[in-house]
């Protein structure tokens, strides 16, 4: 990552605080904002300085690792250390990163680092895309669409795209250049394609108007659409009204 993580430390005990301090300073993309010793003191910290990344003990004075979470005004991703294993089903419920019982090595400890730190570089991708498509969404439709996949995020030309296929909470956006596998589900994508060149088809595809070569009638009330790379989707009797209608108004 090109700028610093923020993190915050918080445990009752020196010795742990000083662990984890010298255990983080092997990262130089994690800055260090704060080291608290209770968990009121963690609250006011965090609030204050809105870190990326938060370590923090169970069982502290004041108020807990765990609870100390409902007070907060920001929320950071956080790794629980902890020499009590009880609390593990809870810190889990309550999203936490990663859940270490003490005593721990470095190479544990990294590991949860590197958890934490793909999940803060993810939420980082999610905002990007979205900030892309807020700031290119006017009144009218953009002429590209952003995809997010795997650690990248890639702008594609809507006139390039032949056709979409829903996978579960992914998407298969199939172009003339070739296709990219993305997060997201297809509805989403729907509200970010112009409605009168992209036509929901199907309850998992969505076919581009200017692909379309063909429609026959699949004997059962429906469709098959063939493209113009040759490929044929299937046009469901729920959609066939809305294709017909949208396809000879053209």
């Amino acid at each position: 990552m090109s700028e610093q993580v923020t993190a915050v430390i918080a445990d009752d005990e020196a010795p742990a605080r000083q662990l984890l301090s010298e255990y983080l300073e092997r990262f130089p993309q994690i800055q260090v904002v704060g080291t608290c010793t209770d968990g009121e003191q963690a609250v006011r910290v965090i609030n204050e300085q809105r870190p990326a990344l938060a370590f923090l003990d169970i069982h502290m004075p004041t108020l807990s690792g765990l609870d100390l979470l409902t007070r907060l005004e920001h929320i950071p991703r956080v790794v629980f250390t902890t020499a009590h294993a009880e609390f593990a089903v809870r810190a889990f419920e309550v999203n936490a990163v990663d859940y270490i019982l003490k005593p721990y090595d470095f190479e544990r400890f990294s590991a949860a680092v590197h958890r934490a730190l793909d999940s803060v570089h993810q939420d980082e991708v999610d905002r990007l895309v979205s900030l892309l498509h807020d700031v290119r969404s006017a009144d009218a439709p953009s002429n590209r669409l952003f995809l997010k996949v795997a650690e990248r995020i890639v702008a594609v030309p809507t006139e390039h795209i032949r056709w979409l296929e829903a996978e579960g909470d992914y998407t298969r956006v199939h172009t003339r250049d070739g296709t990219h596998f993305c997060s997201g589900g297809l509805g989403a994508l729907e509200t970010r394609l112009d409605p009168s060149r992209f036509l929901r088809v199907h309850r998992s595809s969505i076919i581009c108007l200017d692909s379309l070569i063909e429609l026959s009638s699949d004997g059962e009330g429906g469709y098959v659409a063939r493209l113009d790379d040759d490929t044929r989707v299937r046009v469901s009797r729920t959609h066939a009204r809305s294709v017909r209608a949208l396809i000879d108004g053209h």
